[in-house]
């Protein structure tokens, strides 16, 4: 189970180089950075790359879930860049 306490983002996320490139009063970017770090974490050791072929039969990297639980967090992490990217 993921957990993150106030210490554990206040200590990722109070770095000096992080906090250089932050607006004073901006929410949206700390709050993105918090949820890529907390994605990357989850998903390390649950997920490998495999190379295999795409429906036109080429080679293609593809990301592939070694469990369930990789496959929920892999599939949150596509909603969100999905979501990410309607936005833009």
């Amino acid at each position: 189970m993921l957990v993150f306490s106030k210490a554990h983002a206040r200590a990722d996320l109070g770095s000096r180089d992080f906090l250089d490139r932050v607006a004073p009063g901006d929410v949206i970017e700390p709050a993105i950075e918090y949820l890529q770090r907390a994605l990357s974490k989850a998903l390390d050791g649950k997920v490998s790359t495999r190379v295999l072929r795409n429906p036109q039969g080429k080679l293609a990297p593809y990301i592939v879930p070694n469990n369930l639980l990789g496959a929920l967090w892999l599939q949150f992490a596509h909603a969100f860049g999905r979501k990410q990217e309607k936005s833009m």
